[in-house]
């Protein structure tokens, strides 16, 4: 019985770390795609108000992906990839 009660522990969490991931990505890509409608419209005169709010919900998502780990060897791994993929040639 423990050991079908930590087995669905695990995967409930497990669970639950997909759907938060899953959320957090749908919050930067629609603030990336705020962003860049900002970048279509610089020149108005509320761009500095909207740069601001964007800015102020960036900081709001950071804090909400506080709970997932910092793994620096796959962060690393995960940031060559995407330069690569966009053409960078990364250094050895």
């Amino acid at each position: 019985m423990t050991a079908l009660l930590s087995a669905y522990s695990l995967v409930a969490q497990n669970q639950k770390k997909a759907v938060d991931a899953a959320d957090l990505h749908s919050k930067w890509n629609k603030l990336s795609m705020e962003y860049g409608r900002l970048w279509e419209r610089w020149y108005m005169d509320e761009a500095v108000n909207d740069l601001d709010g964007l800015e102020e919900r960036s900081v709001e998502i950071s804090r909400s992906s506080a709970s997932f780990p910092n793994d620096e060897k796959a962060m690393k791994k995960w940031e060559i990839h995407v330069l690569q993929e966009h053409g960078h040639e990364i250094a050895t």
